[in-house]
């Protein structure tokens, strides 16, 4: 029967409508990756300047705490002198460090630190003309048993320095683990619904539906993939771990199992095989296969555990007689 023209005309432009509106939803998405790189990227530039200015912070701070006490002396009005600026330098520090962790105020922090170092020059420049002072009173030979002394205490604040700043990067990387983790646990792609069903791949390539483990040969495990608006790309990498009735893991190398390392407990374990699954609004279910070997299921009640990017992502059971 031959086609009515217009009708031709129709369906072409249908196709046509349908191929623009595919492109442009490509081009979108494109885009939108484009900018969550960039947001990533600019967020670890934030992190990165302010583990920098955390650590010129805690150098500034140290190194002023060993210059004063590199001038203190037996002079009664030095000391209290040193002692109450070094209450004023703890206080700054500790208003710098709650500007960076929690307002992430760079920067202001920047500023602060900036009139940090010109605080510390002024404390030294004032103990300075006090100890010109005391030197011109006849106190020279303190002064040179204080500075005999200082030099000692330079070395012991040197490496305690040292060691604070080994401390507070040793702090930094572990919160950074820590929040790579929370991201990638963030970005984990749940599952729900995980029904299994036991076949018979027949000679003439059909399935049939069996209930008892000697008559089946392939394991359909189907689930419905639960979008997660984070997770950009539109499709997700699963493992599927099958645990028979004597609780082992179904693994078999040659037919795609192998091990990984969960990462909320960095326990390795087997996962029987793994395939890839649509990640989109409204995906429909997703059904991945498994061929056991021949003998290789029992009667009884079995457990299935899906994971995703190193996470659980959901479980289910099924049962063969």
């Amino acid at each position: 029967m031959t086609k009515n023209p217009q009708t031709s005309r129709r369906l072409l432009s249908i196709a046509i409508t349908v191929a623009i509106i595919l492109l442009a939803l490509n081009a979108w998405l494109l885009y939108n990756k484009s900018q969550q790189d960039k947001l990533i990227d600019e967020q670890n530039k934030e992190l990165l300047d302010a583990d920098r200015l955390t650590v010129d912070l805690e150098k500034q701070y140290y190194i002023a705490l060993n210059d004063l006490e590199e001038l203190r002396s037996e002079n009664e009005e030095i000391s209290e002198l040193i002692d109450a600026q070094r209450e004023e330098l703890k206080v700054r520090k500790d208003r710098i460090e709650q500007l960076i962790r929690e307002k992430g105020d760079l920067s202001a922090a920047k500023k602060e630190i900036e009139e940090l170092r010109q605080q510390i020059k002024g404390y030294l420049n004032t103990i300075y003309n006090l100890q010109e002072k005391a030197d011109s009173l006849g106190l020279a030979v303190d002064s040179l048993s204080l500075r005999s002394d200082s030099l000692q205490t330079r070395l012991d604040s040197a490496t305690v320095i040292n060691k604070a700043l080994e401390a507070r990067n040793l702090a930094l990387q572990k919160e950074k683990e820590v929040l790579a983790k929370k991201a990638t646990y963030a970005s984990v792609v749940k599952v729900e619904n995980v029904e299994v069903t036991g076949l018979k791949l027949r000679n003439n390539g059909k399935a049939a539906r069996k209930r008892y483990a000697r008559n089946v040969n392939l394991l359909k495990v189907c689930f419905d993939v639960v979008y997660n608006d984070l997770v950009l790309d539109d499709e997700e990498f699963f493992l599927i771990r099958i645990i028979n009735p004597r609780g082992e893991t179904l693994a078999v190398e040659q037919l795609g199992s192998g091990v990984f390392k969960r990462q909320d407990n960095d326990e390795e374990i087997r996962f029987t095989f793994a395939g890839s699954a649509a990640h989109e609004p409204n995906a429909r279910e997703a059904c991945l296969t498994w061929a056991p070997p021949a003998g290789g299921l029992y009667p009884g009640k079995y457990t299935v555990e899906i994971y995703n990017k190193g996470y659980l992502a959901g479980t289910g059971k099924f049962s063969l007689k």
